[in-house]
């Protein structure tokens, strides 16, 4: 029997092998190596999680354009508000998306487009992207220049968003998430690590105002 012709050897290899290839989201690839990211052991991981949320305030806290932080913590639920907007506009790289989209959806993404880039290697180390893929929903309502936007997700993926329309309301950006507990089985971030995290806070930005409210699930 002859062998078979390098070309139907090399065409059988191929479709084998692309049969295997799975393209993953990279909300996909953060939950399914989720160790890769943050510690998942770490008994303070969930509030650690939840602090991701700040970075943006933080950056733009160091100009003056924030200049009050308020957290709401009941049971799961986290509510995030502070006085400014995550920028809505077009983000130089991926000019279809906004800024603010760019933060919560691409790793390291709010890292690298801080306008000081030590409150990104210091306050987010794993920043929001990877927050919003362990959270089984997310929404972001987002006030900035003049524009507002709504964001939803579940997972980490896109569930809804609004077009971006016309706002005379003061910059504002509010976030409401639920860390998922199929990836931390305990979900609710513990009292006493935020508020040191947030005492250490108010300590190197004594000008920032910060609140928070804490109600366990027992409350």
């Amino acid at each position: 029997m002859d062998p078979p012709l390098p070309n139907q050897a090399t065409s059988g290899m191929h479709s084998e092998f692309e049969q295997e290839i799975v393209i993953l989201t990279g909300a996909e690839v953060v939950r399914r190596r989720t160790g890769m990211y943050f510690d998942v052991h770490d008994r303070d991981v969930a509030a650690t999680l939840a602090l991701q949320a700040l970075c943006h305030a933080i950056d733009d806290a160091i100009d003056g354009r924030c200049t009050q932080i308020f957290l709401k913590i009941d049971g799961a639920e986290i509510d995030v508000r502070y006085d400014s907007g995550m920028p809505l506009e077009p983000d130089a790289q991926h000019p279809n998306w906004t800024v603010a989209q760019i933060f919560l959806t691409i790793h390291a993404a709010c890292h690298s487009r801080k306008h000081h880039l030590e409150v990104g290697s210091e306050f987010c180390r794993i920043g929001i992207a990877v927050l919003n893929a362990v959270c089984s929903e997310l929404t972001a309502e987002i006030r900035d220049g003049g524009k507002q936007l709504r964001l939803r997700f579940e997972q980490g993926e896109s569930q809804e968003e609004a077009p971006i329309s016309a706002t005379q309301e003061a910059d504002e950006t509010r976030l409401h998430f639920v860390l998922d507990p199929s990836i931390l089985p305990d979900n609710r971030p513990g009292e006493d690590a935020l508020r040191r995290a947030l005492h250490d806070l108010h300590s190197r930005f004594p000008g920032l105002k910060i609140e928070m409210e804490y109600a366990s699930a027992s409350d």
